[in-house]
């Protein structure tokens, strides 16, 4: 998504994800993220810190805080409810990240489309970009596209579709708290079992603060 963190803002979440293919059956992430400059005003760049790992186990071997990396992703807002990013992922790996695939840079658009629907008025957003490494196929050099779609049925209630450039994932998002920013969403994560790697599910949680 081209919308990030400005100046203030950060937040905290949690990524649980089940993986038949090792002995332990799940495995998960922690992020922290925060917000710098001014994306209405100019440019805000989004740093963020992803911990892949919350337990040892033979698909991420080191305990909870061993593995992780960073990312960055400089983001303005555009007229009309659009904004546009570049980014790198997984830059600055420390543990056994080190080993994972190369960093990946991108380019993404967001746009807000107002929907109504029998007399109410809904938000759908829509992304669509390009990136290398992590979004290309597998084995395959060059870049390769990327989108989702969120539905917002209300502020609080969102269904998700998700194609990531090699899989395609499905997912429903609740804020269940109007006065908190806090939100959970569960999915299935490539859901066409394309490469014969199965399909997996996965809960997220995250909480967004002003500091």
């Amino acid at each position: 998504m081209a919308f990030g963190a400005s100046w203030g803002d950060a937040g905290v979440g949690v990524f649980v994800q089940s993986i038949d293919s090792v002995d332990d059956d799940f495995d998960g992430a922690a992020g922290l993220v925060i917000g710098l400059g001014d994306a209405k005003k100019a440019v805000g760049l989004e740093a963020s810190l992803a911990l892949s790992s919350l337990i040892d186990n033979a698909n991420a071997p080191g305990g909870f805080g061993d593995n992780g990396s960073f990312s960055l992703k400089l983001h303005t807002a555009l007229p009309g409810g659009a904004a546009f990013a570049v980014g790198v992922n997984t830059i600055g790996r420390f543990g056994d990240a080190n080993d994972a695939a190369k960093s990946s840079l991108y380019a993404v658009g967001t746009k807000v489309v107002p929907v109504s629907i029998a007399g109410s008025s809904k938000n759908l957003v829509l992304n669509l970009g390009v990136g290398d490494n992590g979004f290309a196929e597998p084995g395959k050099d060059g870049v390769n596209i990327f989108g989702s779609a969120a539905f917002y049925f209300t502020q609080q209630v969102s269904l998700i579709a998700d194609y990531t450039g090699r899989f395609t994932n499905l997912g429903v998002s609740v804020a269940p708290f109007k006065k908190y920013p806090f939100s959970i969403t569960a999915g299935a994560i490539n859901v066409g079992d394309r490469y014969n790697s199965g399909t997996e599910y996965a809960v997220s949680a995250g909480y967004g603060f002003k500091f």
